[in-house]
């Protein structure tokens, strides 16, 4: 598996925070459309973890 920071083309999604749970569903959203690109690494980089790896 490559490494992030071996991937020079990146998609950056900052969301504010949401106490109010107004944004659940755009998380939801870009993390589904970001899966179906082939071979995406889908990273949180606050947790400094990969949460989905598409084969």
């Amino acid at each position: 598996m490559p490494e992030v920071k071996d991937c020079p083309e990146r998609i950056r999604f900052v969301f504010p925070p949401d106490h109010g749970e107004e944004f659940t569903n755009h998380f939801i959203w870009a993390i589904s459309y970001l899966s179906a690109i082939p071979d995406a690494i889908i990273f949180d980089e606050t947790n400094k973890r990969s949460l989905a790896k598409i084969p």
